[in-house]
């Protein structure tokens, strides 16, 4: 299904199916912005880069 596990962040395209339950705020942090860009919402400096690259699958060009 289109958007089930994804979201978008700063034009890059992450999996978060595995972090969907151990998300820090929880459930509702992640599934409100599943299949959409949740840049707006992130707080970049709370991850870390190089964590964040074992969720990518993608990116948005354009």
């Amino acid at each position: 299904q289109t958007g089930e596990n994804w979201v978008v962040v700063h034009g890059t395209i992450y999996d978060v199916k595995d972090l969907i339950y151990r998300h820090p705020g929880g459930v509702d942090g992640i599934v409100d912005f599943l299949g959409k860009d949740a840049s707006k919402v992130f707080p970049q400096q709370l991850y870390q880069p190089h964590l964040l690259q074992f969720l990518r699958v993608g990116c948005i060009v354009g």
